[in-house]
């Protein structure tokens, strides 16, 4: 994000303001009052760079090891006492050792295996993405104003771009569940490849950035 931004005396400010939110405070000059447009293709660039960077991606790249590497250990595992205390722990929550009392351990691997093989064929879908909103404060308005615009146009966003992802998951069911191990893990890697290609089917696939809006001092 910060490589779109013009840094140095006078220039663009960048601001962390949560664990993932930031802000952006970019001097204009007066033209662009009558150019929404460029403010507007200031955040489309920022959204694809933020997309196309290879160091963001393999942090999803990553995160779907970590869940195959789970999926593949309770998969092969014959009893509870396969399974560590820690993932147990995980698994179950701070009262893991009730938990697991209530339960067979094929009830418990026939579970997991199934929301496990889902959160997979999620994570295959996700991409390195950011949300953006933006609004052009005037002279004499409240930045704090324009906060709110910008975080209303952002949130709008995320819920076009999962929308366009397909997050619906009206085919959530998978036939794998009811034969064998064998057959789970062959529908893991048709499903996760399946997802794979959908996700480079949708790299362009981002909605339009919200036209910035003026926001002006209050009469």
């Amino acid at each position: 994000m910060r490589e779109n931004l013009r840094l140095g005396k006078g220039g663009d400010l960048m601001l962390k303001i949560g664990g993932d939110e930031f802000v952006f405070l970019l001097p204009i000059r007066e033209g662009y009052l009558d150019q929404p447009t460029s403010v507007q293709a200031l955040l489309t660039r920022i959204v694809q760079s933020v997309h196309q960077s290879g160091e963001a991606q393999a942090i999803f790249t990553e995160q779907r090891r970590a869940l195959a590497r789970d999926y593949r250990m309770v998969n092969n595992a014959e009893s509870f006492s396969d399974l560590t205390s820690s993932f147990l722990r995980t698994a179950f929550g701070d009262d893991w050792d009730r938990s697991r009392d209530s339960m067979t351990f094929n009830q418990f691997q026939d579970m997991y295996l199934e929301l496990q093989l889902k959160k997979i064929i999620n994570q295959s879908n996700y991409a390195a993405s950011v949300s953006v909103g933006g609004a052009i404060v005037l002279p004499g308005a409240e930045y704090g104003d324009g906060l709110l615009q910008a975080r209303s146009d952002a949130r709008a966003f995320k819920i076009l771009y999962k929308e366009q992802l397909g997050f619906s998951w009206k085919n959530s069911k998978n036939t794998a569940f009811t034969t064998s191990k064998h057959n789970i893990l062959s529908g893991l890697r048709t499903q996760a490849k399946k997802g794979q290609n959908n996700n480079e089917e949708n790299q362009i696939k981002f909605p339009s950035t919200f036209s910035p809006k003026n926001i002006k001092p209050n009469q």
